[in-house]
């Protein structure tokens, strides 16, 4: 899916489509044109795919405001996997580019 220009509408569009999946494992977006008002959007699609291992963002232009919205649900990601390990031995790894 990288580099086809989602915008707003397209991240919208997408984040519908996939959140809840949970057999998303990667999701390139790579140079997809997303902005700081595209970041709730990808934000939502990382924490509802408890299976997604690899999202790949990079070329897009998301300045401070986006990255911050994407970096809580990072930050929300590690919490949830960090008390999910807790009860489970071994990890589960996600890469985000």
């Amino acid at each position: 899916m990288s580099y086809c220009r989602l915008r707003d509408q397209g991240a919208a569009i997408l984040a519908r489509s996939l959140c809840g999946s949970k057999c998303l494992r990667v999701l390139r977006a790579a140079g997809c044109l997303l902005g700081s008002s595209e970041a709730p959007a990808i934000s939502a699609i990382m924490l509802s795919c408890p299976a997604l291992e690899e999202l790949h963002l990079a070329q897009n232009d998301f300045r401070p405001t986006g990255a911050r919205a994407m970096e809580q649900a990072v930050l929300m990601m590690a919490s949830r996997q960090s008390s999910e390990r807790s009860g489970h031995e071994g990890s589960t790894e996600r890469r985000l580019d």
